[in-house]
């Protein structure tokens, strides 16, 4: 997903965060690093600013589930469930799309 966020559109600036996955986060700096937009991607692990961070954001891309889901939803932000693989959060994806 962020691959294709940094390749197709310029005009936005990214927060990524990978928590504890830092498997993750190299993932995350190497795609920055090879598309040169350092200028427009900030990378963070783990974080306890996420309601400040989704304050000023626009879109909310996570997996389903869990707190972030709770919080986006709360707010009322735009929320995107990518990559729901199991049975309960496709389940999610659906209940809270509706």
């Amino acid at each position: 997903m962020l691959q294709t966020l940094v390749d197709n559109f310029d005009n936005l600036q990214i927060v990524a965060i990978s928590g504890r996955n830092e498997k993750m986060k190299k993932s995350f700096e190497y795609i920055v690093r090879h598309s040169h937009k350092e200028e427009k991607v900030k990378i963070l692990d783990y974080t306890t600013k996420v309601p400040e961070l989704m304050s000023i954001s626009d879109i909310v891309i996570t997996k389903p589930g869990g707190l972030t889901t709770t919080e986006s939803l709360a707010s009322r932000f735009t929320y995107y469930c990518y990559k729901p693989y199991s049975w309960s959060r496709r389940r999610k994806c659906f209940i809270f799309g509706k």
